[in-house]
C-alpha cells in the first residue's frame, strides 16, 4: 500500500484479534474421549451396584406397622379435613368407631378448615414426631379393623382466641357474657342470716331486715390480670392459665387433659373463661345495702375458671355454660359452687379435708357439691370418707357423706351434728336454712 495512513488502519484492525491458536494434537483428543467414556461407565456401575441393577428406581424406606396410620383430633370439634387438597368424607376421630386414616409414603399436606379457623400442617410418612408440629407423642391404640392391636399417630389441630381478628373477638366476648347473664339468680336474706360484706367486721354482716340478694357472674377478659384464680384444673395461683394459655382470653379445655380423641363436645369449642362472682344486697324497696360483694369472706378479688361451650353458626357465636347434649361431662364446672369447693378442699391448713375420723384415721376425705334449681339459694356440701383401696380389682362403693354443710351468701354453715362437732367454729344453720338444704338435696 502506497498510502501510509490506510496501512496503519489495517494494522490496528489486525491487532484487535487474538493470535492464532496452536493446532490440537490427536493424542489430546483421544485422551478427552477416553475420560468421558470412563465417567459414564463408572456412573452406570455405581447406580447398578446400589439399586440392584434397576437404574430407574429410588429406594423406598421400610414402614414400621402403624407408622402410616393416623387419627385426628380438633378443637373446636367442627370443620372439614383435607389431605393433599382432597376433603375426607369422614374425619377419623374415635378409635372405638373409626378406622384410622392411612397415608402413603412421602410428603402430605393436611388442612383443617373450621370457620372461622384454618390451619395447615405437612406430614412426612414415616413421620418424625419431634419435627411435625401437628403430631403428638401419644400413640392411639387401634381397637378395630385389620390393624387392630397396632397404634396410630394422632394429628391435632387446636384453635386459639389469638387466631381471631378483633372484629371476631368482641362478638365472642359479648356472646359469653350473655350466657353468664342468663345464670343470674336471686334469693331472700332473712333477718339474722349472715352474708359477706367487705365493709363489715371480719367481712361478715348480719341482716337486720329482709334483703334481696342477687348473684351475678362477670366475664373478665383482661389479659394478664393479677387476681388469684381458682379452678377445677388450675388449683390456686396468681396466674389464670393452662399450658401457657391465658384463660382470660379463653384457654382450650381439652388441653387440660392428656390428648384423647373424641373428648370434645361434638360441634362445640370447649374452653375455660374467667369470671368474677358478685352479690348485691338491697332492701325490698330497692335501696342498695351492699354492692358487688365477693362470694368469699376476703378481699383477695379471687376469680374462677368456668366451662364455656362455643358454637359458630351462620357467622354468629353461640355460647353455653352447660355441655350441650351431654348429661355428664368431666369438664363441667358449676360456677355457683366454685367458692364453696375451694373453701372445703384447698383452704390453708386443710381444716376441712385433713380429718382423723374415729375408727377410720386413714380415710381419704373428699367433698361433693351441688346447687338446686336456684343457685343463689346456696350450695350443698357433703364430706365423704373413702376407705383406702386394698384391691383395685374390687372397688369399694362410695359411702354416703358423713357430714353436711351449706354454703350460702359466702358463709359456710354446719347442717348436722357431725359437721358442728368437727368444726365447732362454724355457725349452725337455723330451721329456715335447714329447709333450703333439704330442697337442694331433693
Amino acid at each position: 500500500m502506497d498510502d501510509p495512513e490506510r496501512a496503519s488502519l489495517y494494522e490496528d484492525a489486525d491487532n484487535e484479534f487474538p493470535p492464532p491458536r496452536p493446532p490440537v494434537r490427536p493424542a489430546m483428543i483421544i485422551g478427552i474421549i477416553a475420560l468421558v467414556v470412563l465417567i459414564v461407565v463408572g456412573g452406570i456401575f455405581v447406580t447398578t451396584r446400589f439399586t440392584g441393577g434397576k437404574t430407574n428406581e429410588v429406594p423406598t424406606p421400610t414402614l414400621v406397622p402403624g407408622s402410616n396410620l393416623f387419627y385426628v383430633q380438633t378443637s373446636p370439634s367442627w370443620g372439614n379435613f383435607f389431605v393433599d387438597g382432597q376433603q375426607l368424607a369422614h374425619m377419623p376421630t374415635d378409635p372405638a368407631v373409626d378406622l384410622p386414616l392411612q397415608l402413603s409414603t412421602g410428603v402430605h399436606q393436611v388442612t383443617w378448615q373450621a370457620e372461622p379457623f384454618t390451619q395447615h400442617c405437612v406430614i412426612i410418612v414415616p413421620p418424625v414426631v419431634s419435627q411435625t408440629r401437628c403430631l403428638t407423642n401419644d400413640p392411639v391404640p387401634i381397637t378395630k379393623g385389620p390393624d387392630k392391636g397396632l397404634s396410630a399417630y394422632l394429628i391435632t389441630f387446636t384453635a386459639s382466641f389469638g387466631d381471631l381478628t378483633s372484629a371476631q373477638q368482641q362478638p365472642l366476648f359479648q356472646a359469653a357474657q350473655k350466657a353468664l347473664d342468663a345464670l343470674q339468680s336471686s334469693d331472700t336474706v332473712q333477718p339474722g342470716e349472715q352474708y359477706v360484706d367487705l365493709n363489715a367486721p371480719q367481712f361478715i354482716a348480719t341482716a337486720t331486715t329482709t334483703l334481696q340478694a342477687t348473684l351475678r357472674y362477670q366475664l373478665d377478659n383482661g389479659a394478664g390480670s393479677p387476681a388469684p384464680c381458682i379452678g377445677q384444673f388450675s388449683g390456686f395461683g396468681a396466674v389464670c392459665s393452662i399450658h401457657g394459655q391465658d384463660c382470660h382470653l379463653f384457654c382450650t379445655a381439652d388441653q387440660s387433659q392428656p390428648p384423647q380423641p373424641a373428648i370434645a363436645t361434638p360441634g362445640h369449642w370447649n374452653v375455660f373463661g374467667i369470671i368474677r362472682t358478685t352479690w348485691t344486697y338491697t332492701t325490698l324497696n330497692g335501696q342498695i345495702v351492699a354492692r358487688n360483694q365477693p362470694d368469699e369472706a376476703d378481699n383477695l378479688g379471687t376469680e374462677y375458671l368456668v366451662n364455656l361451650y362455643i358454637a359458630y353458626t351462620s357467622g354468629q357465636w353461640q355460647v353455653s355454660t352447660k355441655a350441650p347434649n351431654t348429661p355428664t361431662n368431666f369438664l363441667v364446672s358449676d360456677p355457683s359452687c366454685e367458692a364453696a369447693n375451694y373453701l372445703v378442699t384447698q383452704t390453708a391448713y386443710g381444716i376441712y379435708s385433713n380429718i382423723n375420723l374415729p375408727g377410720n384415721p386413714n380415710a381419704s376425705i373428699f367433698w361433693n357439691a351441688n346447687d338446686g334449681s336456684n343457685p343463689a339459694a346456696g350450695c350443698l356440701l357433703g364430706a365423704i370418707a373413702q376407705p383406702p383401696q386394698s384391691n383395685p380389682a374390687t372397688p369399694i362403693p362410695t359411702p354416703p357423706p358423713f357430714a353436711h354443710c351449706l354454703y350460702r351468701f359466702g358463709v359456710l354453715l354446719a347442717l348436722d351434728h357431725a359437721a358442728h362437732t368437727l368444726w365447732p367454729n362454724l355457725p349452725l344453720a337455723d330451721a329456715y336454712e335447714q329447709n333450703i338444704a333439704q330442697r337442694i338435696k331433693a
